[in-house]
């Protein structure tokens, strides 16, 4: 195991006597406490296990290299005033990975202050947090980062310009951004902008649940919403609000698709100055709150590819292919975008039959299946059950789905779940959320 802490590095060596030949294994790296001077997180010393939380001071620089895994105990993180660059890549298992070192939460990555504004992260996978990111009065950049199952996907506070885009947030509990500066007037000529990402499936249907919602009270703080696909959230889509003391502030929202979500699609509060424009916003449960559409935005099923499965690309015939300012691509990969794909690419599916235990991959099932115990698909994973399939299951035992089931039967080919002849088995258990994403028809 090794061990560093501020400027000291210890190292532990297990060597094996007796033997012909050297046994080379990777321990974790553990970390944590003030990094003092410059440093690279590398493959080679991956993982990374932050037992108490790393801060980066003002003026110091850590690089994070493709591939590399941070793992975090509950109630750490990563708290930055200088410099962070997480610099993953778009290759297999390029991905820079964060996440829980077992049960519980971690606090996420911390922004804080404007010495923190050149930091970057790029091409990371970040899951199991408080905050998956939070950029507090900082002007940090996000792209091509996969946010999910976090509390909140990203949070910002204070004075926070950032640039988000080209990032796949998904499965938040609350929300998947989060903007809150209602206590403060600033007076910056800043702009958030967020472009080009694909929000979906965050919240818990509570009243705090949203796609994006920004609340301040500021001068001259603009806040741009374009080319986004904001779908199926369990919640308002877009909602943006000025505070009773604040001033009016240039808000766009264009060329963004908001649709399925369960509260507004758009929605304002308080005083406003907004362009909404060449949107498709259609089957929320309002488009709009407190906003009249002009005539560029349309109301239409925008045709996804694969909706059950949130592939969000679009249809040859798909009405938003050229419904942008220029007769252009609106949505996500509109204006040049092109989101994170590792979300779906975990909807691909192997014809592979698990029939204890937890899926370790996405599987079609099919023909006549016997179940030897409890079968669990586990959040992020996804089972397909095709018409005419006959599962039968152990006395007492289950399916529990935690991620996703697409078990749709026919009329004339009904998917069938049954017990041993004198025996009766379980059941079939959905979490919420998995209840949510799931499509269960013609089951017997």
């Amino acid at each position: 195991m090794k061990i560093l802490s501020g400027e000291y590095i210890f190292s532990a060596m297990v060597f094996v006597i007796g033997l012909f030949f050297h046994l080379d294994t990777q321990a974790e790296t553990m970390v944590h406490g003030t990094i003092g001077t410059g440093s690279v997180w590398t493959i080679d010393q991956s993982p990374y296990h932050v037992n108490a939380t790393v801060t980066i001071p003002s003026g110091v620089v850590l690089s994070i290299e493709p591939g590399v895994e941070v793992k975090f105990d509950v109630g750490t993180g990563l708290t930055v005033h200088g410099t962070l660059l997480v610099e993953g890549d778009n290759s297999t298992n390029g991905m820079v990975v964060f996440e829980p070192s077992g049960e519980g939460q971690w606090n996420g990555i911390r922004l804080s202050g404007h010495d923190s504004d050149g930091s970057v992260i790029r091409y990371a996978d970040i899951h199991g947090a408080s905050d998956g990111i939070w950029l507090e009065d900082s002007n940090g950049h996000v792209d091509h980062c996969w946010i999910h199952d976090n509390e909140n996907g990203i949070s910002l506070t204070g004075a926070s310009g950032a640039l988000i885009e080209d990032n796949w947030i998904e499965d938040n509990d609350e929300r998947g951004i989060y903007y809150e500066a209602y206590s403060q007037v600033f007076n910056y000529d800043y702009e958030l902008i967020i472009r080009n990402n694909v929000i979906v499936s965050n919240g818990s249907y509570s009243s705090n649940s949203y796609g994006i919602y920004t609340r301040f009270a500021s001068n001259n703080f603009k806040r741009i919403i374009k080319f986004n696909t904001i779908a199926f959230n369990r919640g308002t889509g877009v909602y943006n609000a000025i505070v009773p003391n604040g001033n009016i502030n240039p808000t766009e929202i264009i060329g963004n698709i908001i649709v399925k979500n369960s509260g507004y699609g758009i929605g304002f509060y308080g005083g406003f100055n907004a362009t909404v424009e060449y949107n498709d916003v259609w089957a929320n449960n309002a488009n709009y709150h407190s906003w009249t559409p002009s005539e560029t935005n349309i109301s239409l099923d925008p045709l996804f590819t694969q909706e059950i499965e949130h592939n969000v690309t679009l249809l040859a015939d798909s009405p938003c292919l050229n419904a942008g300012p220029s007769g252009d691509e609106i949505g996500a990969y509109g204006d040049g975008g092109s989101p994170v794909s590792y979300r779906s690419g975990n909807t691909e599916f192997v014809d592979h039959i698990t029939t204890s235990g937890v899926l370790v991959q996405n599987e079609i099932w099919s023909g006549t299946i016997n179940l030897t115990d409890t079968v669990t698909v586990p959040n992020g994973r996804a089972l397909r059950i095709l018409p005419g399939t006959k599962i039968i299951v152990p006395e007492g035992k289950y399916l529990v789905a935690n991620g996703v089931v697409f078990a749709e039967g026919t009329e004339e080919n009904p998917i069938e779940f049954t017990g041993n002849p004198t025996t009766r088995w379980g059941g079939i258990k959905l979490s919420k959320r998995s209840a949510d994403s799931s499509r269960l028809s013609y089951l017997n």
